[in-house]
């Protein structure tokens, strides 16, 4: 199951003006991490229990680029990291994101000397402007504790995890549960997007409904819907996109 949110970084509840793409990303990375108080990366908010967080988080915007380095990595290793980072240039416009940070080579370098690289990612990140109409999704269905049932053997994975992903919704279609949308991440302010669709079920838009009633429950709840995707998965993309998330920044990040 794809635990990233489809992929997962200010403005906190919906009628709110919309953050700067600078401030979304600085909310996203308190949504994916916890740092320790000098801004280094402490844990991974996975629910599902992610054993540590990158070694390099890289969040790029056209107004600028936010980093984090993990809190145990040698002096030097981050004093390096961070000169990469402040020397990154930043996006002259939108499209220049999907283009590979120019610190790319050079970040894997220093950090592959130091320890072989075990998980890389790249991929543009989305918020949901407050003032976006979302469709409606009636066939979609909150999945609480009391009700786990309702996810279906499809999902029944989710099930010891119900408490840390709320909300978590999922589209059925007759009695078959096709869809989920739970928060992947989740902070006072914001939560991103874990989505799934059953094979046989996709490009049907039902994973579409599932994250358009997930997001209405966010905002209802006061928190801004976060989604996040990686650069080769067009379909996710285009998800977001037909919902109105609008694109804010690129993660990167090392581990």
């Amino acid at each position: 199951m794809l635990r990233r949110a489809v992929t997962s970084r200010a403005s906190a509840a919906a009628g709110a003006p919309r953050a700067s793409d600078l401030a979304l990303m600085a909310l996203q990375a308190e949504t994916l991490y916890t740092c320790t108080p000098e801004g280094r990366l402490l844990r991974d908010n996975d629910p599902f229990g992610v054993p540590q967080p990158p070694r390099f988080f890289l969040g790029r915007t056209v107004e600028g680029n936010l980093w984090r380095v993990r809190h145990d990595l040698p002096p030097a290793l981050a004093a390096r990291l961070d000169e990469l980072a402040r020397a990154e240039p930043v996006c002259p416009d939108a499209a220049a994101l999907a283009a590979p940070p120019a610190l790319l080579d050079a970040a894997r370098r220093v950090l592959d000397a130091a320890a072989p690289i075990s998980e890389e990612w790249r991929g543009p990140a989305y918020a949901l402007p407050p003032e976006r109409a979302l469709p409606p999704s009636p066939h979609a269905v909150r999945i609480t504790p009391e009700t786990p049932a309702r996810l279906g053997p499809a999902f029944a994975d989710l099930q010891p995890y119900l408490n840390e992903i709320e909300p978590c919704l999922v589209v059925c279609e007759g009695t078959q549960a096709v869809a989920v949308c739970f928060s992947s991440r989740l902070h006072p302010r914001a939560a991103e997007a874990g989505v799934e669709t059953r094979d046989g079920w996709r490009r049907r838009g039902y994973g579409r409904a599932a994250v358009a009633a997930w997001a209405a429950r966010l905002r209802a709840g006061g928190r801004l819907p976060l989604y996040s995707t990686s650069w080769d998965n067009h379909a996710s993309q285009a998800l977001a996109r037909s919902l109105g998330f609008s694109l804010f920044g690129e993660d990167y990040s090392v581990l």
